[in-house]
């Protein structure tokens, strides 16, 4: 047994696959981007055109469309109509987005898909959570505004460290 791996089967062949630490580490980081920002690390994965991603997204058109739905999102977010993240809708689509971007990852790196699925989707369901506390507990002493812009750098900041490459 390796420490550090986590060895699963193509189901085509039994050929092992080790998922490493460090792949499901970045996978994990993604997921968190995810939890404070549903688009980021899925939109940052169209915009560098990942090979994971399939033709359709990969078409030049993908990239502008992909910031796009980014930059919609960060503005979303400040508007004061906006729900909570922790509603269903909100953690759903946490939860979708974070998928979405591990499988991209997963299909680059050819690594297992399930376990990054996994691991994206806990990981996007507690940066949720935690990212939810943290602000109002920080928005009691500062502008809320102020604090969502921290938040987005930090979202985009971990979707750069997360697809960032072996």
């Amino acid at each position: 047994m390796t420490i550090g791996r986590l060895v699963m089967t193509r189901p085509w062949n039994d050929e092992p696959v080790p998922t490493d630490a460090k792949f499901i580490g970045r996978v994990a980081i993604l997921g968190a981007a995810s939890g404070l920002r549903s688009t980021i690390a899925f939109g940052m994965l169209a915009i560098k055109g990942s090979d994971g991603l399939g033709p359709v997204l990969l078409h030049p058109a993908a990239r502008p469309l992909a910031a796009g739905g980014v930059l919609t999102e960060l503005v979303l977010d400040k508007l004061p109509m906006t729900g909570s993240r922790l509603e269903i809708p909100g953690l759903v689509g946490r939860v979708v987005f974070a998928s979405a971007a591990a499988v991209a990852l997963a299909r680059t790196e050819d690594q297992p898909v399930l376990p990054a699925v996994a691991v994206a989707s806990i990981a996007a369901l507690a940066a949720a959570k935690i990212g939810h506390d943290v602000r109002a507990l920080v928005a009691a002493h500062v502008p809320d505004p102020a604090v969502a812009v921290v938040e987005d750098v930090v979202a985009i900041g971990l979707a750069v460290i997360g697809i960032g490459g072996r």
